[in-house]
């Protein structure tokens, strides 16, 4: 009896853990991006031409930072909280875009918050309903060039259907919008049953629904790359899809985390990120990954409590913060790879 298990675990389970064994997380070499003397430092953003922004802190105070490789660490001037950095150079945060050339742009509009903005002035975000000054409900808005466009009230007027609550969740540089919407299941006397959330494109002034075959799944759009690309969330089945606009071919992806295994998306978080593809068109997910176990053996400065990602560019290159002794350095890290050979 051992003889036919030792025998069955040779034979078939162990070239099969061979075979998963072949998809690995790479290691990173890890920069010190320095903090100017202030007493710490966070990067939070980096473009595809390897710009890093973050925020230096002393004590209760923040500032601003910007580094590449040519200039290094430096101050660019800029009146904002750093969350991203586009390939054109511009930090964006809340209603407040920085602009190398022009500098600040910032929105204000009453109950208006827009949160994501692409390469082109476009943005996305919400406006909260009032009743008599208490906070009732929000609609999703789509900013462009100034113009504000309400876009729940758009897709309740374009969509045929009974719906609640529209979420926008992520925008290209086209323009186009992912968006989640919340439709009203009810019974035959139209009493509410349930609601079930599900995904949309808006593209050219048209709502497009997406994987419309799996009925009453729960879906929720997380991101669109600039090719119409989509990664849609099933929580239900702990499973997300990476959807082509134009085309019935649907990458399957397993599990919740956030991580990523050789540039191929393998699972993926309910956060808000950014649809990735990285030099030989493999598409990814990651964001706010945890990676102390998988930065290089030894931080050349000092111990490292934790460590990790608050950003990604489409070459893997993450940034981030290591938390060691002497508190929080920004660092850039650069992955490098290990041939494998594959069965």
């Amino acid at each position: 009896m051992i003889f036919k298990l030792r025998f069955f675990f040779l034979v078939f389970i162990f070239p099969l853990i061979a075979s998963f064994a072949v998809e690995e997380l790479p290691r990173y070499k890890i920069i010190d991006l320095g903090t100017l003397g202030a007493d710490s430092s966070i990067a939070v953003a980096i473009n595809d031409n390897n710009q890093v922004a973050g925020t230096l802190r002393n004590g209760t105070s923040e500032e601003c930072f910007l580094w590449d490789e040519q200039k290094g660490l430096h101050i660019p001037g800029c009146d904002i909280n750093p969350w991203r950095i586009n390939n054109r150079g511009q930090i964006t945060t809340n209603n407040k875009i920085w602009d190398p050339n022009i500098g600040i742009v910032e929105i204000c509009i009453e109950d208006v918050t827009i949160s994501l903005f692409n390469e082109n002035f476009q943005g996305i975000g919400y406006k909260h309903l009032n009743n008599n000054g208490c906070y009732v409900s929000s609609h999703a808005v789509f900013w462009d060039r100034g113009k504000l466009i309400n876009l729940t009230e758009e897709f309740l007027k374009k969509v045929p259907g009974d719906w609640g609550m529209v979420k926008a969740s992520s925008i290209n540089n086209i323009g186009s919008v992912a968006l989640t919407a919340q439709k009203k299941i009810k019974d035959a006397k139209g009493n509410l049953l349930n609601y079930i959330w599900r995904s949309f494109i808006l593209k050219d002034g048209l709502f497009t629904e997406i994987l419309t075959e799996k009925g009453n799944e729960q879906l929720y759009a997380i991101c669109i790359d600039d090719d119409h690309n989509v990664i849609i969330n099933s929580p239900e089945t702990n499973m997300a899809y990476l959807v082509p606009f134009d085309s019935s071919v649907v990458t399957y992806i397993y599990g919740g985390g956030e991580n990523i295994k050789n540039g191929k998306p393998v699972q993926v978080g309910f956060l808000r990120g950014v649809l990735k593809k990285d030099s030989k068109g493999n598409q990814y997910y990651s964001f706010r990954t945890e990676i102390k176990n998988l930065l290089i053996e030894e931080w050349p400065f000092c111990n490292i409590h934790s460590a990790t990602i608050y950003g990604q560019n489409d070459k893997g290159y993450v940034v981030g913060k290591i938390d060691t002794v002497y508190g929080n350095h920004a660092f850039l890290g650069i992955p490098i790879w290990t041939e494998k050979t594959t069965n």
